[in-house]
């Protein structure tokens, strides 16, 4: 977002996603990033110690060039993204589910061009909250076509692609008022902040990208290992002729 030309109630909000989003954003590592999403939000970036991130814009998108110097910028249909499969080391879905006429494709998309490991942070609104009851009556409305999606939901999906979910944050625990009572309701941020329940009307999901068929490195196999790449010869196997008298003695 712009400095100074948004109104109090978008500087709220872009506040409370860049408190949850930032910690995280600064511990992800890597070469390439997809960012997907309003160009409003690209902002986000600028904790992230990635080199090449990609700005994927969706239908409607008038924020206009990024505001990253070298950043590629591409337009998606709101489907699918046109990227190379498993090549991204984080991908950033910035309300882009809640604006896409099928948002679990489009996560499904997300899964494909990450690699193996890599991770995808969720930032979106929440139906259950206040913001979400304002949004049910017609009193916040981002976009024409925004629909909020259950937090359930999204973890349920992301367990069926094989993105396990590492943390889920929540901020803005306002009813999304557009004059004084959004300053009035400040008592009740801070109330939500200290006690981290789940009823923001921002939600902030993180979840990596597990290789299917890998097994977590016990202390036992762990000590197996002579060398990065190598391992130590295992224990010769019983003939099965020793094996059969073995047997009998127990």
């Amino acid at each position: 977002m712009t400095p100074g030309t948004d109104s109090p109630l978008d500087q709220a909000l872009a506040d409370a996603e860049t408190r949850l989003a930032e910690p995280l954003l600064q511990a992800v590592f890597g070469l390439r990033l997809a960012y997907v999403g309003p160009g409003k939000g690209l902002g986000l970036l600028d904790a992230s110690p990635v080199e090449y991130p990609v700005h994927v814009r969706l239908p409607g998108d008038d924020a206009g060039e990024s505001p990253r110097d070298g950043m590629a910028v591409l337009d998606s249909d709101g489907e699918t993204i046109p990227l190379l499969s498993e090549a991204f080391d984080a991908v950033v879905l910035y309300h882009a589910l809640e604006l896409s006429s099928d948002p679990h494709k489009l996560l499904r998309e997300a899964e494909r061009i990450l690699r193996p490991s890599g991770f995808l942070l969720l930032v979106g609104y929440r139906r259950s909250s206040l913001l979400g009851v304002a949004h049910a009556l017609g009193r916040f409305a981002p976009a024409k076509t925004m629909r909020l999606l259950a937090s359930q939901r999204l973890r349920d999906w992301l367990k069926l692609l094989g993105l396990r979910l590492l943390s889920t944050d929540y901020g803005f625990y306002r009813y999304p008022w557009k004059g004084s009572g959004l300053r009035l309701m400040a008592w009740l941020e801070r109330a939500g902040t200290l006690s981290r329940a789940p009823l923001g009307g921002i939600c902030v999901m993180m979840a990596r990208k597990d290789v299917f068929g890998m097994t977590p490195l016990t202390r036992r196999s762990r000590e197996r290992v002579a060398a990065p790449g190598l391992l130590l010869p295992a224990r010769a196997p019983i003939p099965n002729r020793q094996y059969k008298n073995l047997k009998k003695d127990i």
